[in-house]
């Protein structure tokens, strides 16, 4: 711990870089994690300790706190054993990061995918991704739930709020909950497929458009990303400069065929190329599949998880993921996501 605390002074010392020297050096790829763990520091890289000296510099600030929030947030992650008595309560986990913005979280003895989903709220109108995997009020009052936080969003502002709903894309995990939406006043809820998809959004070139939604004084842009699947979308928060990629960049195993490998490598280089003009704060996916110990997943369908890895993952995270897709089709695993072929 004294050789931990050391080098971490060492390298706070430096006002606007890392300093060169021999306890940059000296740190070994475990000590950088935990460096760059305990600075708060998502786009550092352990490659940047190994050889003394950083390539970039570290920004005058800390995360913002709604990040930090996010970051540090311990997700209920289900039982040793889903049949004990409370296994499956609480139903769901949700975290207010701020008074319009809500995620939230399946219980992994209800279903092992677990998956997380996303509220957020402008002026007039707020959009809900994904609506989980289970159309069972009983198992998963997702329903009362948005109704709820909406409800007491238009008492506050007296206005109506219209509710979209939408997905990451198309797999049962994520859109069995459209149910509970169905029929629901000033409601849309997107369609499945890429025309309905484009047409919600206002993509006329599928899938090489950037549509958008207009929550009244808060912006969604909606990026085509097909290749998990073939509806797939990703959401950037121009408020917040978050971006929801669904199962297409997650803490987990981005599951691709070998025939998807070219369609998902243009997918990736066209997100690349959207976040080379619009910054991202936190990639927010729908998944947690690894654990804390770098490039180590749990089994699939896994329904403990007491060790996950966080939820963000950070604009390095989609550097890597072009890199790799450039490449030929093949199985991947990296510290912090797989591709399993």
């Amino acid at each position: 711990m004294s050789f931990l605390f050391t080098a971490i002074m060492t390298l706070l010392v430096s006002p606007g870089v890392w300093a060169c020297g021999s306890a940059c050096s000296a740190l070994q790829k475990g000590v950088a994690r935990k460096v760059i763990r305990l600075l708060g520091q998502p786009q550092m890289q352990v490659g940047d300790l190994e050889h003394g000296c950083l390539q970039q510099q570290i920004p005058a600030t800390p995360l913002d706190a709604e990040s930090s929030l996010i970051a540090s947030k311990k997700w209920i992650h289900g039982a040793p054993d889903c049949d004990a008595p409370g296994a499956r309560e609480p139903k769901y986990d949700m975290l207010e990061v701020n008074p319009g913005y809500f995620i939230i979280r399946q219980n992994k003895c209800i279903t092992s995918e677990a998956p997380f989903m996303y509220l957020m709220i402008g002026e007039s109108g707020a959009f809900l991704h994904d609506t989980g995997d289970s159309h069972s009020a009983d198992d998963f009052p997702l329903r009362s739930l948005i109704d709820g936080i909406l409800a007491r969003k238009e008492k506050e502002t007296g206005r109506s709020i219209h509710l979209t709903v939408g997905h990451g894309h198309a797999h049962g995990d994520h859109v069995q909950g459209d149910y509970f939406f169905y029929g629901r006043p000033n409601t849309t809820v997107v369609g499945h497929d890429p025309e309905s998809v484009g047409k919600a959004f206002g993509i006329s070139d599928w899938p090489n458009g950037v549509g958008s939604l207009d929550l009244g004084g808060r912006k969604l842009s909606v990026i085509p990303i097909p290749g998990h699947e073939a509806s797939s979308v990703a959401f950037y928060d121009h408020a917040t400069g978050d971006l929801l990629t669904g199962d297409s960049l997650y803490p987990g195993n981005i599951f691709l065929s070998q025939s998807a490998w070219g369609t998902f490598r243009e997918s990736v280089s066209r997100l690349k190329d959207f976040t080379g003009k619009n910054p991202v704060r936190n990639i927010l996916g729908s998944h947690v599949e690894m654990t804390n110990t770098p490039g180590k997943d749990y089994p699939y369908g896994s329904t403990y998880q007491p060790e996950e890895h966080p939820l963000p993952l950070y604009q390095r995270h989609l550097d890597e993921l072009h890199q790799i897709m450039q490449g030929e089709a093949s199985s991947v695993r990296r510290d912090d996501f797989t591709i399993p072929l």
